[in-house]
């Protein structure tokens, strides 16, 4: 079973690497083959690129769309990395 674990983000630079630390810490004790996609909802910080440098994978839309355009946009992305389970969780 593949979980990609998805995380909608909008200007979060300051809390991002922890809520990524904290879902490794988690899932690497529970043995799933798992990914963390953060979905970088047009931020004016570097949260794409902390999230980046946490080795998450990241997609990014150019302009804030909103909480409900981001949540379609994971559902896409998730199924396209072959997602079986999805988990969404907060950036903060």
């Amino acid at each position: 079973m593949k979980i990609i674990v998805t995380i909608p983000a909008y200007n979060e630079e300051e809390t991002i690497a922890e809520v990524i630390s904290g879902i490794r810490d988690v899932m690497t004790k529970s043995h799933y083959n798992y990914k963390i996609l953060v979905l970088d909802d047009g931020s004016k910080d570097k949260t794409a690129e902390v999230a980046r440098k946490n080795k998450a994978i990241v997609f990014s839309h150019q302009y804030n769309r909103g909480l409900a355009e981001t949540f379609k946009t994971e559902i896409k992305e998730s199924i396209s990395l072959g997602a079986d389970l999805i988990i969404h969780i907060d950036a903060d």
